[in-house]
This record gives structure tokens, C-alpha cells and sequence, in this order.
């Protein structure tokens, strides 16, 4: 599992990168993901920075938190962004869909084998999404999850296998699937 930055406290700056304007869903802005925010001045900032969504003000990449993850991490760079969600109990890649096999070269595929290792140990996934398709990854294994449909969401069950118990994602739509948020 990755060890994290003092809460609010980046090691780092964005420095010009500014693909989670382009890789992540904004639902205040109703922004999905893979498209640029249209407030994002590319390789810039955010052109409305001071009244910027919650979720933007509070985001802080991987890249800027992580003391594992060199300049090859940059998402400018590797062409993902990393989210650490505790309280989601995930990890999220989320992948430019112009570079969708981005997340599979090394070293960067070697890492995040190794976070999923980490990760099942604490009750945590690792999930890496291109658009509205995802994967769930698994230490043994990567399995495509599909493409999201407007209010499914991420449910995970403990599965008891030969090797013993492990962890198993799968998608769900709440019961009020127009009323809830995608994912």
C-alpha cells in the first residue's frame, strides 16, 4: 500500500500537468471522464481555479503524494493519473484513452501488480479506468469489468477460493440507478 504525504501536504507540484482535467469525471461540472474540462487551460491550470468544484479543490494526485512515485509517474508523462481513496478502500489509474495501454508498460505495470499485492492485505482494490470502461486488478490477474453504465457503481464481495478468502469486484446499479451519481 502506498504510504501518503501528511494530509494536505504535496512533496510536489503539477508543474504544467494538468491531465486530470482531461482523465477524470467531474460531477459537479457534469464533466465525464476522457474529455478536457472546459475550464482547463491545458499544460496551464484551471482558468477558474479560485471557484473550482470541491472535488477539484480537494484532489491531489498520486504523483504529488506519493513518495514512491519518481518523475516516470508524472502523469503528464506516463499518461495516468493515480488516486489514493481510502475511504473508497481503492486505488484508481485513470488512463488517457489517446494512450490506453499507458498503464501496462513498466515500470509502471510492475507497480501497480505490486500496489494490488499491498492493497489486498489492507481490504483495498486497485482499479484502472480508461473513459467508462474499467479493470479491477488483481494480484494473479487483471479482469475487465466493462463499460460503466450511467449510475452503476463498484461493489466488491469476499470470495473463498482454494487459496482462501479474496477480494472480488463486480458492478452494481443502486436501486434508484437514475437518481445516483456514475461512477
Amino acid at each position: 500500500m502506498p504510504e501518503t504525504a501528511p494530509a494536505g501536504v504535496p512533496l510536489r507540484e503539477c508543474g504544467g500537468c494538468t491531465l486530470c482535467c482531461k482523465v477524470m469525471g467531474i460531477h459537479a461540472l457534469k464533466k465525464d471522464p476522457g474529455s478536457w474540462c472546459a475550464h482547463c487551460d491545458i499544460g496551464k491550470g484551471c482558468k477558474i481555479y479560485d471557484a473550482r468544484p470541491d472535488g477539484c479543490r480537494i484532489f491531489q494526485c498520486g504523483y504529488l503524494t506519493l513518495p514512491e512515485l519518481d518523475e516516470r509517474f508524472r502523469p503528464s508523462t506516463c499518461h495516468f493519473v493515480v488516486a489514493v481513496k481510502p475511504e473508497a478502500h481503492r486505488i484508481e489509474i485513470h488512463v488517457d484513452q489517446q494512450r490506453p495501454d499507458a498503464w501496462r508498460k513498466q515500470p509502471y505495470y510492475s507497480w501497480i501488480k505490486q500496489t494490488s499485492r499491498q492493497a489486498m492485505t489492507r481490504n483495498m482494490v486497485v482499479i484502472v479506468y480508461i473513459g467508462r470502461r474499467y479493470w479491477a486488478i488483481y494480484p494473479d490477474r487483471d479482469a475487465d469489468l466493462g463499460i460503466a453504465r450511467p449510475g452503476e457503481q463498484i461493489a466488491a464481495k469476499v470470495v473463498d477460493t482454494p487459496t482462501g478468502p479474496r477480494i472480488e469486484l463486480y458492478k452494481t446499479s443502486p436501486p434508484n440507478a437514475a437518481a445516483a451519481g456514475a461512477i
